[in-house]
């Protein structure tokens, strides 16, 4: 990962997305009327547009493997980068809040010379498309509000609506890919924001309390119409207790390691007890960032 070293504040914003673009792009087909623009996008998803209501169609889209191929030469991707292009304000909930957010950071004296974006995104088809798609705008416009912007990666969360076991990878997923990268970059002098528009409650839940833990800031967006609400992080730090005992440091006694298996940060096999992967990686990735005890 290579940090910049322009002058001003820089910024780096891990940005949760859902499927606004999917819904916005239905509803505005639909109105149009236009059937060849309805067929196009029926034959595309293997679905008629027309003969179900918004939420049938995102419902049925969330395991459609037609959409989750669609390439970017294909009429569904092409025609939801060109509402964006058009405007994104309108389409994409996120690319609203971010629009918003930058214009309020550059508005300060300060300013913003650079930001850095990280999208999320769920596994399902749905969520995965409109993630490429989000990709794909900013990678074109390469700057917002005047300001250069560049996308540090797109993630893929797997399983947090499931099993507890796939719960726990996708823990570790976003402890792994996510909360590292907020940690390299607080500790590069960026500042932190994370927006929460869109994306899937369980999804916006875990974020948040990992996005304390890096100190960054909640950006939140209610309609398109508002303002972005920025929110200070909670004072969420990892105890200092579960570190060192994460880290082998010291002995774990009976009392915490039973709270740790209530907890579920641990279970015990064969008679010992095993940190969760996720909860490990967190710590890891946590006092690799700061590089002192003081986690």
């Amino acid at each position: 990962m290579q940090y910049l070293t322009d002058s001003g504040r820089r910024v780096f914003v891990s940005i949760t997305c859902g499927v606004s673009i999917l819904q916005n792009l239905i509803e505005y087909a639909r109105r149009s009327g236009n059937s060849t623009v309805l067929s196009k996008i029926s034959e595309e998803i293997g679905l008629d547009v027309k003969s179900h209501s918004v939420r049938e169609i995102l419902a049925r889209l969330a395991t459609c493997d037609k959409l989750r191929r669609a390439s970017r030469s294909s009429y569904v991707f092409s025609l939801a980068l060109r509402l964006l292009r058009e405007d994104p304000v309108r389409f994409s909930a996120e690319l609203n809040t971010l629009i918003k957010l930058i214009s309020k950071l550059n508005a300060e004296n300060s300013g913003v010379s650079r930001v850095v974006c990280q999208l999320i995104a769920s596994d399902t088809a749905s969520g995965y498309f409109c993630g490429r798609v989000i990709e794909r705008y900013l990678a074109e416009v390469d700057k917002v509000g005047n300001v250069p912007v560049s996308v540090d990666s797109l993630v893929v969360i797997r399983g947090l609506v499931g099993s507890l076991d796939k719960v726990y990878e996708a823990l570790n997923v976003l402890a792994d890919k996510v909360a590292l990268r907020m940690f390299r970059y607080e500790r590069a002098g960026y500042d932190i924001y994370t927006v929460i528009s869109g994306g899937l409650k369980i999804e916006v839940v875990y974020i948040s309390i990992i996005a304390s833990l890096a100190r960054s800031k909640i950006v939140y967006c209610p309609d398109p119409e508002s303002d972005v609400l920025i929110l200070p992080p909670l004072p969420v730090v990892l105890e200092e207790k579960l570190v060192r005992h994460v880290l082998g440091q010291e002995t774990v006694d009976e009392d915490s390691a039973k709270r740790y298996v209530e907890l579920g940060l641990a279970e015990f096999r064969n008679g010992k007890l095993v940190f969760r992967r996720w909860v490990e990686t967190l710590v890891r990735a946590r006092r690799m960032s700061v590089g002192h005890s003081h986690v």
